[in-house]
């Protein structure tokens, strides 16, 4: 496994990664300074952005997304002011600010959807699935996710459609249906292997690691969380190693070995505290606060707890207080303070209710996945028996084609053979003709010649007519 490589190699990739993002920002910026105020230079603003977006560093990435945002306006390039507002959203959902984010995912989707630009329209979609999927609205997420699949089907988007399903294999992943969440998962990890995208490939290995731990195969778990681990160490991003420390913290906390759980979450909260990642630092404390109250240190789980909290209210989480109440309930009812407790569960359920109520997920989600997947699923299957038709029908006529010509060519040497043996048959005829000819002529030249020869002995012989004539007078 690629978790094995020696930590030194580690260092050399991970350093050759991070002077690679450098590099390519010192690139950007020098092509800023020779660059005019016009679209170029706009674009190249965004390319910024979005380098230090993925580099983690959002206040830099802000910083270049306004100025990108300041020339498309003074410019009136739409698309400029499309990725812009693409970029800062993808920063303020990735630092918690859902209802933020999702304001400006709608304004650029309102921008593409005017310019009938399908690209953009697919990417909004997606993005706006992933805020209200982290909120854990699962039929919102879900629409969203269908309009964007859609999209992607029509250019023919295959990266994106991969995409697209990894995150239905979360909402699957949320609904405990694993066989389905395993599915997508798997669409999605055989296109980024063929297509040697490191980076989501992580993310694939990582929730797949999650849905292993779900059904407590908990060596699969690791082994995929190492995998995602081992590629985001080498790639150097840092939210995706942050998110495998936490991850393999959980498997081990899961099997009571808190322990080795805990400073693997520490790992991880460090790194999340760094990038500024709200929702990130929640989840973290969550599971600090959870290993502490099982090894019986109540303060140090209620301070990680609280902090958790707080978070929880801020993002207008639903499923960090509805996990938050249940520890608080836990807590106080250790620590005897029995009425608290109970004021915190019914919290607690009021919490679990709004999420994962049956109407609103369970029927809605599955029954339109379903739906959905079986219209796609029954479209691709038509559409491949059309093609599997069309090209047998192709095979056949081929083979009748070829089929004709071999006859027609059997017919014409037949005919040949034929013409060619009559002209011997003649030939041999005519040969035959000219010899008999010739035996006749020579058996009439004979015959005339014995005639001839037979007639002069004759005429020898013979008297001749005087003297015939003489001596018939002399004896009258």
């Amino acid at each position: 496994m690629r978790f094995f490589i020696s930590l030194s190699l580690l260092f050399v990739l991970n350093y050759s990664a991070l002077y690679g993002q450098q590099r390519t920002m010192d690139s950007l910026k020098g092509a800023l300074m020779n660059s005019k105020e016009d679209t170029v230079r706009a674009f190249l603003l965004n390319k910024l952005a979005t380098a230090y977006y993925f580099s983690n560093e959002y206040d830099s990435a802000l910083r270049y997304v306004a100025l990108t945002a300041e020339l498309s306006q003074k410019l009136d390039y739409w698309k400029g002011t499309g990725n812009a507002l693409g970029t800062k959203g993808n920063v303020l959902m990735n630092r918690g600010n859902y209802p933020g984010a999702l304001k400006l995912f709608n304004q650029a989707l309102q921008l593409y959807v005017k310019h009938s630009n399908k690209r953009g329209q697919g990417q909004m979609l997606t993005n706006i699935g992933n805020v209200y999927r982290m909120q854990g609205n699962y039929p919102e997420a879900l629409q969203n996710y269908l309009g964007a699949m859609k999209i992607k089907d029509e250019l023919g988007d295959k990266k994106g459609t991969a995409d697209v399903n990894l995150n239905i294999g979360n909402v699957y992943l949320m609904e405990n249906n694993f066989e389905e969440a395993l599915k997508h998962y798997t669409l999605a990890k055989d296109f980024y292997l063929q297509g040697g995208n490191k980076k989501n490939l992580s993310r694939c290995y990582n929730n797949i690691g999650e849905l292993y731990e779900s059904i407590k195969n908990y060596p699969a778990a690791l082994e995929n969380h190492r995998e995602a681990l081992a590629i985001d160490s080498v790639l150097g991003n840092k939210k995706g190693v942050g998110s495998s420390y936490n991850n393999i913290g959980l498997v081990y906390a899961d099997q009571g070995k808190f322990d080795l759980a805990l400073p693997y979450y520490m790992k991880a909260l460090a790194i999340k505290e760094k990038m500024g990642a709200k929702d990130a630092i929640e989840n973290t404390c969550m599971n600090i606060s959870e290993v502490y109250f099982e090894q019986k240190k109540y303060t140090a789980c209620r301070k990680y707890l609280d902090r958790a909290m707080k978070l929880s209210i801020e993002l207008n989480d639903k499923v960090g207080l509805q996990e938050g109440y249940l520890g608080l309930s836990r807590l106080d009812s250790a620590e005897g303070n029995y009425a608290a407790s109970l004021r915190d569960y019914k919290l607690h359920v009021a919490y679990r209710d709004s999420v994962l109520n049956e109407e609103n997920t369970k029927k809605i989600v599955q029954s339109q996945m379903q739906y959905e997947f079986d219209k796609k699923e029954a479209g691709e299957k038509a559409e491949q028996d059309k093609k599997d038709a069309i090209a047998q029908a192709d095979k056949r006529r081929q083979a009748i084609i070829l089929y004709a010509v071999a006859g027609c060519l059997l017919l014409v040497l037949g005919f040949a053979a034929f013409i060619y043996r009559s002209f011997l048959e003649k030939q041999r005829s005519n040969r035959e003709i000219s010899q008999q000819k010739a035996i006749i002529e020579e058996k009439q030249k004979e015959i005339l010649d014995s005639i001839h020869y037979a007639k002069r002995i004759q005429t020898s012989l013979l008297p001749s007519e005087k003297y015939f004539s003489k001596h018939v007078d002399r004896t009258g």
